[in-house]
């Protein structure tokens, strides 16, 4: 077993065959995995085993829509002003810029020029005597500071004899590394004793535990500017900037073998993270007879199998891409990185496929079950642990679409969110 570092590009020699526990989501990161082998000219094989989930599920029933993919395109937001500043900032530091460069950079980069104008509000660059741009010290520690896995600020991971091991980006620091967390860093187990917004204690476990923990928690989105908007079938679908606000105040401790839940445990206090990204927004098409459970779980159901989807589409990783349902039948799908990665963008431009998908994984399941089961309608990074979902509902809503039922965007979601 080997972690997705292995599927990029690395040749580890004399490798005959390769194991594959599930259908990986896109067809690019299969041929990354499968292409470890036979990298020495000989004969190679390559297994796959299907897996308990809604995308393996799918291709196990269209193996030759899988087989006969093409890699998908890569996604990028140029002007995440997240990745804007840091760059910049880093641009700076490598050598001043002067106004005729910073007049340029403006005019090929529209954004920028607020970028600049807010680095140097707070005091990462300031100006020469010539008017040039340059790092003050906060901004030489901000460029220092700059790493290539994301965008955004760190939790310093610690242990209890204060030695650092590592850290852990937000907002997914949030679920992760809350007190009485089982935290794995570098093969080895920790129980988080303490958590605040810069840094987290650990504390090293004596004993391989049997119990995984899952953070309980919900989203809001509290803030949202369209930028884009159409209409996929006769659904109208927002795409813009946002602010997504994540709670986490309890988790769930569960069998490592079984996945079952064995306890729900509340935090002593509830911890609050808002963050800025990029945000696609629609509504769908509930029906006014079903109950406010009903349509909860439907909405709910829905924007589980929609994500589910979308990686498919946009060459996404699960984690990268977050949901949040409104009983209302609002959905909300958002970047995971701070500040935007481009892949709503990306799925923005693919929302009629990604409704005809997301229904086609749902009529795939021959599960029977109303809230469906881990082939069709579970998360792994659902806030409330795959609870108030309704698979029968959510076909009928996907249905509803395709068929073409006009739905608006709403100014605000009403109601509690449902993850």
């Amino acid at each position: 077993m080997a972690t997705p570092t292995l599927e990029q590009g690395i040749d580890i020699g004399d490798l005959d065959s390769v194991v594959l526990m599930k259908i990986p989501p896109t067809f690019s990161r299969y041929i990354q995995k499968v292409g470890r082998a036979g990298r020495r000219g000989k004969e190679s094989g390559v297994f796959l085993i299907i897996g308990d989930d809604p995308i393996s599920n799918y291709y196990a029933a269209h193996p030759d829509e899988f087989y006969r993919s093409t890699p998908e395109p890569a996604y990028l937001d140029p002007e995440n002003p997240e990745v804007m500043k840091r760059q910049i900032v880093s641009m700076v530091y490598d050598q001043p810029l002067s106004s005729n460069e910073e007049e340029k950079l403006n005019r090929e980069i529209k954004s920028s020029e607020k970028v600049i104008s807010n680095l140097l509000k707070e005091g990462y660059i300031e100006r020469t005597r010539r008017n040039a741009l340059t790092t003050t010290r906060d901004g030489v520690a901000l460029h220092q500071s700059t790493k290539l896995r994301g965008t955004g600020e760190d939790i310093r991971i610690y242990t209890m004899e204060n030695k650092y091991i590592g850290d852990r980006g937000l907002p997914m620091a949030t679920r992760e590394l809350h007190p009485e967390a089982i935290y794995l860093h570098g093969g080895t187990q920790y129980r988080v004793m303490d958590f605040n917004p810069r840094r987290a204690i650990v504390e090293q476990l004596p004993y391989r535990s049997k119990y995984f923990t899952l953070a309980r928690y919900h989203s809001d989105m509290e803030e949202f500017e369209p930028e884009l908007k159409r209409s996929a079938f006769k659904a109208e679908i927002a795409y813009g900037a946002g602010t997504i606000r994540h709670i986490v105040d309890g988790y769930y401790q569960k069998d490592k073998t079984t996945q079952q839940t064995v306890a729900e445990n509340d935090l002593e206090e509830t911890i609050i993270f808002d963050f800025p990204t990029k945000i696609i927004n629609f509504n769908l098409p509930l029906r006014m007879s079903w109950n406010p459970t009903q349509r909860g779980s439907a909405s709910h159901a829905a924007e589980h199998i929609l994500i589910s989807a979308a990686v498919t589409l946009t060459g996404a990783d699960q984690a990268e891409m977050g949901g949040i349902s409104y009983p209302d039948g609002s959905i909300v799908i958002y970047d995971g990185a701070y500040g935007g990665s481009g892949l709503t963008r990306l799925l923005y431009d693919r929302m009629e496929k990604d409704f005809k998908r997301g229904a086609e994984m749902l009529a795939t399941c021959k599960c029977g079950r109303e809230d469906g089961c881990p082939k069709c309608t579970y998360s792994p990074y659902c806030g409330n642990n795959n609870k108030y979902l309704w698979k029968n509902g959510a076909l009928e809503i996907l249905k509803q679409i395709l068929r073409g039922k006009k739905t608006k965007v709403e100014a605000k979601p009403v109601g509690k969110s449902t993850v």
